[in-house]
């Protein structure tokens, strides 16, 4: 029988006698690697994830300096988005805790310390918002005091009390009106925080809002908006706060936009098919502007916005057919009114979409790049409800500071 692995003696023997490698040929043909940036590009773009990426650019430095280019940063997003490492999810009369996804093995250290900074929250507190590792708590301790936690999930103990947010609005309810208040994070500055107070009724909606800066609560600005809605779903409805302004999802067949620098709404009208939809989300974009995600009937549509009422379809997915390895036994639910897929979480340019198959309550985490769908719990909306959150890696990821030197 042949030896295709090449392991019989005479192949063994001639090994042996073949000159070794001229040492001056080998360093050229390294150095040629090594200084092609573009060669040096294409070889990390093909590692499996930005945990792998970073351990090749602590391998070099000229591996670093290519890994550090934010055009390069870019690219390897667009293949390998930031791994999500599971649900935050509240349960009844229960403390915040990680549902962990599965995980390849070099993930697994990230959700223990994910799973570990969570288990610090009391079962009062609630998970205001999340932005790349960070994690903004609301904290009751009784019902004389609040106070806001920004937590890091990966530097266990390192977190930072917020100074109270200043009253928003007049300070006295009116009635007739549904009211909220929320604090959300800045994408790109982890210093600073928004206060959004909402004031709605079926024909006006009222923002209030002040931003945390340097650890100062800047001048109340306030934006008022007619719009035939209802107000208690505006008020419930999800929000994003992207690009300098919030996008508020409205009954009144549009999506509000609050810019922050100019204290103004604007209106952006939904694209086809979406106002008809039970269950939408917004996502933020890398470059600008949003992504919109909704269901109809067992079909999830991805549109992007530019920010200013532009819409492009991205995407549009049959969940039946990529839920196939699933093996789900029902698919509609017993109530005909009741959307048979709820968007869950998403996460941000719209990378994956976290959804509840209603009528089985099955909660799976689909990748949109590649179809690939996991289920990850099953029962879980009856418990925690509209509180889950997904949980991601950060990005970019940590690298060090490029040095310019020759060195390899």
């Amino acid at each position: 029988m042949s030896d295709p692995g090449g392991s019989s003696p005479e192949r063994r023997q001639r090994r042996r006698n073949e000159a070794p490698p001229d040492p001056e040929a080998a360093a050229i043909s390294v150095a040629k690697v090594f200084g092609n940036r573009d060669l040096l590009g294409e070889i990390l773009l093909r590692v499996d994830s930005p945990t792998w990426l970073v351990r090749a650019a602590v391998a070099s430095k000229c591996f670093l300096r290519v890994a550090s280019d934010p055009a390069f940063l870019d690219g390897f997003r667009a293949r390998h988005p930031p791994r999500i490492l599971g649900l935050s999810v509240i349960g009844i009369r229960s403390s915040p805790r990680l549902l962990p996804f599965p995980q390849p093995p070099e993930l697994a250290a990230a959700a223990r310390f994910a799973g570990r900074a969570l288990r610090y929250l009391g079962r009062d507190d609630r998970c205001s918002d999340y932005c790349n590792g960070r994690l903004l708590v609301e904290m009751t301790g009784n019902k004389d005091w609040l106070r806001y936690d920004v937590s890091s999930l990966y530097h266990v103990g390192r977190h930072g009390i917020l100074p109270p947010p200043p009253p928003l609005g007049s300070g006295d309810e009116e009635p007739g009106l549904l009211y909220s208040h929320r604090l959300f994070l800045f994408e790109d500055d982890a210093t600073s925080c928004l206060s959004l107070s909402m004031a709605c009724d079926t024909e006006t909606v009222c923002a209030n809002f002040s931003i945390l800066r340097d650890g100062v609560w800047g001048f109340q600005q306030s934006a008022v908006r007619e719009l035939q809605q209802d107000p208690y779903q505006t008020v419930l409805g999800h929000k994003l706060l992207s690009g300098g302004k919030v996008y508020m999802m409205t009954t009144a067949g549009c999506i509000l936009a609050l810019d922050l620098a100019t204290a103004t709404f604007s209106a952006l009208e939904l694209p086809d098919g979406a106002e008809q939809s039970a269950s939408l989300r917004l996502s933020r974009a890398q470059q600008s502007g949003f992504y919109l995600i909704y269901t109809t009937g067992l079909r999830l549509h991805v549109w992007h916005c530019n920010g200013t009422g532009q819409w492009v379809l991205v995407d549009t997915i049959s969940v039946y057919q990529a839920c196939a390895n699933l093996s789900v036994q029902k698919w509609v639910p017993d109530d005909e009114y009741t959307s048979p897929v709820c968007i869950v979480g998403v996460g941000d340019n719209a990378e994956f979409v976290i959804l509840e198959l209603v009528a089985s309550g099955i909660v799976c985490c689909m990748q949109r790049d590649n179809r690939v769908v996991e289920k990850v719990a099953e029962g879980l909306m009856q418990t925690c409800g509209p509180s889950a959150r997904p949980i991601t890696m950060v990005w970019p990821p940590f690298l060090p500071v490029p040095k310019e030197d020759n060195d390899l």
